[in-house]
Protein backbone atom coordinates (compact mmCIF):
# COMPACT_ATOMS: atom_id res chain seq x y z
CA UNK A 1 0.00 0.00 0.00
CA UNK A 2 1.41 3.28 -0.65
CA UNK A 3 0.07 7.28 -0.08
CA UNK A 4 0.64 10.38 -1.05
CA UNK A 5 0.88 13.54 1.47
CA UNK A 6 1.63 16.75 1.37
CA UNK A 7 2.94 18.33 4.71
CA UNK A 8 3.69 22.45 3.95
CA UNK A 9 6.45 22.31 1.63
CA UNK A 10 7.56 18.76 2.02
CA UNK A 11 5.38 15.70 -0.48
CA UNK A 12 6.09 12.45 1.19
CA UNK A 13 5.47 9.25 -0.58
CA UNK A 14 3.89 6.49 2.44
CA UNK A 15 4.36 2.75 2.37
CA UNK A 16 3.18 0.13 4.80
CA UNK A 17 1.40 -3.20 4.29
CA UNK A 18 -1.11 -2.36 6.26
CA UNK A 19 -3.52 0.59 7.29
CA UNK A 20 -1.45 0.10 10.55
CA UNK A 21 1.55 0.37 8.98
CA UNK A 22 0.81 3.16 7.01
CA UNK A 23 -0.74 4.87 9.82
CA UNK A 24 2.17 4.78 12.27
CA UNK A 25 4.83 5.89 8.95
CA UNK A 26 2.36 9.01 8.90
CA UNK A 27 2.65 9.98 12.36
CA UNK A 28 6.32 9.77 12.31
CA UNK A 29 6.59 11.93 9.31
CA UNK A 30 4.36 14.21 10.18
CA UNK A 31 5.70 14.69 14.16
CA UNK A 32 8.65 15.75 12.95
CA UNK A 33 7.98 17.83 9.74
CA UNK A 34 4.10 19.21 11.12
CA UNK A 35 6.43 22.42 12.41
CA UNK A 36 5.61 24.51 8.95
CA UNK A 37 6.60 28.35 11.16
CA UNK A 38 9.08 29.35 13.76
CA UNK A 39 7.34 29.05 17.23
CA UNK A 40 9.50 32.19 18.55
CA UNK A 41 8.86 34.28 15.42
CA UNK A 42 6.43 32.69 13.25
CA UNK A 43 8.55 33.09 10.31
CA UNK A 44 8.19 30.36 7.64
CA UNK A 45 11.52 30.35 6.69
CA UNK A 46 12.83 27.05 8.70
CA UNK A 47 15.40 24.37 7.67
CA UNK A 48 15.64 20.63 9.22
CA UNK A 49 19.93 20.74 10.51
CA UNK A 50 21.80 17.83 10.95
CA UNK A 51 24.93 17.93 13.03
CA UNK A 52 27.39 15.60 14.67
CA UNK A 53 29.38 16.08 17.69
CA UNK A 54 31.74 13.95 19.00
CA UNK A 55 29.87 10.96 17.34
CA UNK A 56 26.57 11.64 18.40
CA UNK A 57 23.56 12.92 15.94
CA UNK A 58 21.71 15.88 16.49
CA UNK A 59 18.38 17.15 14.55
CA UNK A 60 17.01 20.49 14.82
CA UNK A 61 14.47 22.53 13.44
CA UNK A 62 15.93 26.01 12.39
CA UNK A 63 14.64 29.57 12.06
CA UNK A 64 16.46 31.71 9.46
CA UNK A 65 15.67 34.70 10.43
CA UNK A 66 15.38 34.71 13.83
CA UNK A 67 17.89 31.55 15.01
CA UNK A 68 15.40 30.11 17.44
CA UNK A 69 15.84 25.99 16.79
CA UNK A 70 13.19 23.14 17.87
CA UNK A 71 15.64 19.69 19.01
CA UNK A 72 14.69 16.37 18.20
CA UNK A 73 15.20 13.36 20.72
CA UNK A 74 15.59 9.79 19.54
CA UNK A 75 13.32 7.08 20.42
CA UNK A 76 15.47 4.34 21.82
CA UNK A 77 13.67 1.57 19.39
CA UNK A 78 13.48 2.50 16.20
CA UNK A 79 14.90 4.68 13.63
CA UNK A 80 12.66 7.68 14.47
CA UNK A 81 12.45 11.14 16.27
CA UNK A 82 10.31 13.65 18.58
CA UNK A 83 10.39 17.01 19.25
CA UNK A 84 11.44 18.18 22.63
CA UNK A 85 7.96 20.33 23.75
CA UNK A 86 9.18 19.62 27.06
CA UNK A 87 11.38 20.55 29.49
CA UNK A 88 13.55 18.01 32.52
CA UNK A 89 10.55 18.11 34.89
CA UNK A 90 7.68 17.83 32.04
CA UNK A 91 6.11 21.46 31.91
CA UNK A 92 5.91 22.54 28.31
CA UNK A 93 8.28 25.05 26.95
CA UNK A 94 7.37 28.28 25.66
CA UNK A 95 7.34 28.80 21.88
CA UNK A 96 6.03 24.73 21.27
CA UNK A 97 9.29 24.17 22.32
CA UNK A 98 11.32 26.78 19.79
CA UNK A 99 14.08 28.09 21.82
CA UNK A 100 16.53 31.33 20.77
CA UNK A 101 20.06 30.64 22.23
CA UNK A 102 20.54 33.28 25.03
CA UNK A 103 24.53 33.97 25.13
CA UNK A 104 25.40 34.73 28.53
CA UNK A 105 26.50 38.15 29.55
CA UNK A 106 29.72 37.44 30.87
CA UNK A 107 30.61 35.08 27.75
CA UNK A 108 32.71 37.13 25.09
CA UNK A 109 33.86 40.20 27.31
CA UNK A 110 36.65 41.24 27.81
CA UNK A 111 38.68 40.76 31.22
CA UNK A 112 38.98 43.94 33.47
CA UNK A 113 42.44 44.68 34.25
CA UNK A 114 42.68 44.30 38.37
CA UNK A 115 42.48 47.77 39.94
CA UNK A 116 45.31 49.80 39.95
CA UNK A 117 47.15 49.92 42.99
CA UNK A 118 46.48 54.00 43.98
CA UNK A 119 49.11 55.38 46.51
CA UNK A 120 49.60 59.12 48.13
CA UNK A 121 52.38 60.82 47.87
CA UNK A 122 53.23 62.28 51.56
CA UNK A 123 54.70 65.64 51.83
CA UNK A 124 57.04 65.62 55.30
Amino acid sequence: MKIVKHIGSYTFEIEGKSIKDMWKNLSDISEVFGDQQCGACKSENISPVHRVVDDNDFYEMRCNDCYAKLSYGQHKKGDTLFPHRKDKDGNYKKNAGWEKYNKPADVDQPAQAPPQKQTKKLNF
